[in-house]
C-alpha cells in the first residue's frame, strides 16, 4: 500500500533525483523511494552519521571516538 503525501525537496536533491531518473529510465519516485530505503537501512545498521565531503561522502560511527580519528587522520596517526 502507497502513502501519499507531501515533500519540499532542496533544488539540489531534486536536481540529483531527477538525473537519476533520467539515467535509469525510471520515475523520480521510484527513486526516491530507493533512496529513503537505503538511507532507512543504513541508520537501523548502527550509529553511523553521514558526512559531506569535498568529493565523497565518509560515515562516520558517532560511538566510537578511536575509529573516528582512525578513519579520518590513519591508522599511524594516534
Amino acid at each position: 500500500m502507497a502513502q501519499r503525501t507531501t515533500m519540499t525537496l532542496q533544488d539540489d536533491v531534486y536536481e540529483q533525483l531527477l538525473a537519476r531518473a533520467r539515467a535509469s529510465g525510471r520515475s523520480v519516485k521510484d527513486i526516491a523511494n530507493e533512496a529513503l530505503r537505503r538511507g532507512l537501512a543504513e541508520q537501523d545498521d548502527g550509529n553511523a552519521a553521514e558526512l559531506s565531503t569535498f568529493s565523497s561522502k565518509l560515515k562516520i560511527d558517532v560511538t566510537s571516538l578511536s575509529s573516528t580519528l582512525e578513519r579520518l587522520e590513519g591508522p599511524t596517526a594516534r
